[in-house]
């Protein structure tokens, strides 16, 4: 078994300039670390279209050529996870381990996918650094999707079981799902989150005949949450339109815009302390002129340069 990253890729020895993110990578501890995991294991073992393993460097490839905002961020690119002979299992739990060191040393983290799977080795290392007994509020959990990810493990870990193994977890936490679909989604999932007390914002909720409906979306989080609450954002890339992702395991023509999710993820960037940001399942060869990947790569820019 061979656990470790792998900085040895082209994008992190290509040419840097001035102007671009690319500029604000440091092999010293940079106030950002981003990690890849070219895997795509759990979509397969979850029955969808295999490609996100892909993703890691064409999301790198975009977002390293846009133009610096803030010259005064430091970026260290940790690389692709490398995992010949593991388990998916152990894979989780190594990314877990490496997140926590990075956070508890007050750093933040970018997790590119790969299958959504590791919403939960993200999900995990993000509440082994934050949880603590002296804490009054709970740290939230965030997650942008079409689907619950709230499966069982009869068919053992796929990408559809992140959600359910943080909720069977030892760690204490909230957890928000925006923009589920019905289409998406067995009875039992949303049985299921309701015993979990799970805040589950649907997409018919948010969107009507009258268009995005921003107010009902900051009530919720007005209602529920303290502001300053570690956070956790989850973004599996089939939460949004086809018009915006088509490249994704599973994509639908219903879905988020970019415009409506911006507004939303601005206001999660002002209101909490957002640790950890992790984009999922980017499938390169369904995109289309990579589409998707700009998509992704603009998320983790507004992750990067939030005011």
């Amino acid at each position: 078994m061979n656990l470790n990253f792998d900085s040895n890729i082209e994008i992190l020895k290509s040419k840097k300039t001035d102007t671009t993110v690319s500029s604000l990578i440091t092999k010293e501890d940079g106030d950002f670390y981003i990690g890849g995991y070219p895997d795509d294991e759990g979509i397969s073992l979850n029955g969808g279209k295999v490609g996100a393993k892909e993703a890691p460097n064409s999301i790198r490839s975009i977002l390293y050529k846009m133009t610096v905002k803030d010259s005064l961020k430091s970026l260290t690119d940790l690389g692709n996870l490398s995992f010949n002979g593991s388990s998916l299992e152990e894979r989780h739990d190594f990314i877990a381990d490496k997140i926590t060191n990075i956070l508890k040393d007050k750093k933040k983290y970018i997790g590119l996918g790969g299958g959504h799977d590791y919403g939960y080795a993200d999900g995990l290392g993000f509440l082994k650094a934050v949880s603590s007994k002296e804490q009054k509020n709970k740290p939230l959990i965030i997650n942008f999707d079409a689907h619950f990810d709230l499966r069982n493990l009869d068919k053992g870990i796929t990408s559809g079981t992140p959600f359910y193994r943080l909720c069977e977890s030892e760690f204490e936490f909230d957890l928000f799902e925006i923009g589920i679909q019905e289409h998406c989604n067995d009875q039992s999932l949303f049985e299921y989150a309701k015993t979990k007390n799970i805040n589950t914002l649907n997409l018919e909720d948010l969107y009507s005949y009258k268009g995005f409906n921003f107010s009902y979306f900051v009530e919720s989080f007005n209602k529920n949450t303290v502001a300053g609450t570690p956070c956790y954002i989850s973004v599996d890339i089939d939460g949004f339109s086809s018009a915006f992702a088509p490249g994704c395991s599973q994509s639908w023509p219903s879905g988020f815009d970019y415009k409506s999710f911006e507004m939303m993820f601005n206001y999660l960037l002002d209101r909490f302390d957002v640790r950890i940001l992790g984009l999922y399942e980017v499938s390169p060869p369904l995109d289309l002129n990579h589409m998707t990947s700009r998509l992704a790569s603009l998320i983790a820019y507004r992750y990067l340069f939030h005011a």
